[in-house]
């Protein structure tokens, strides 16, 4: 019986062709998996800049000597700044850089502050505008 030997050429050319095809795809997927999860983070930082702006809004829109406690939760990389510019930013940072910035309708007194880390805030009307204390 007389075998064809095709096969054993083609079979580690085959192989060799899809470990290639492999090792080229796994920087791509590497790259596309951290882009996602950086995605991620930075959505997670601007959910908690929003999660404060609505609080800020809600007791603004209240009389004067309305008091909101609030608990917030910075993620580890990342710290807001809040009163920056015209007093009415809400700037996001993660591992020291700027993300974005969220503008206010009303102003937030007592100049920059920086809140990272878990922390309970109190959110009151100022004479001015909006004032965030750490308890």
């Amino acid at each position: 019986m007389k075998g064809s030997r095709e096969g054993v050429i083609s079979m580690p050319v085959k192989l060799m062709v899809s470990f290639l095809i492999i090792a080229l795809m796994v920087p791509v997927i590497t790259a596309t998996v951290e882009s996602v999860q950086n995605g991620m983070d930075d959505r997670g930082m601007m959910d908690v800049a929003e999660q404060l702006r609505s609080s800020m809004s809600k007791v603004s829109s209240r009389n004067s000597g309305f008091i909101l406690q609030m608990e917030l939760d910075v993620p580890d990389s990342g710290h807001l700044v809040i009163g920056e510019g015209s007093g009415r930013t809400i700037s996001v940072y993660k591992d020291e850089q700027h993300i974005s910035d969220l503008v206010t309708d009303f102003v937030i007194e007592g100049g920059p502050k920086i809140l990272y880390g878990n922390m309970l805030l109190q959110i009151s009307n100022g004479e001015y505008g909006i004032i965030v204390r750490e308890l």
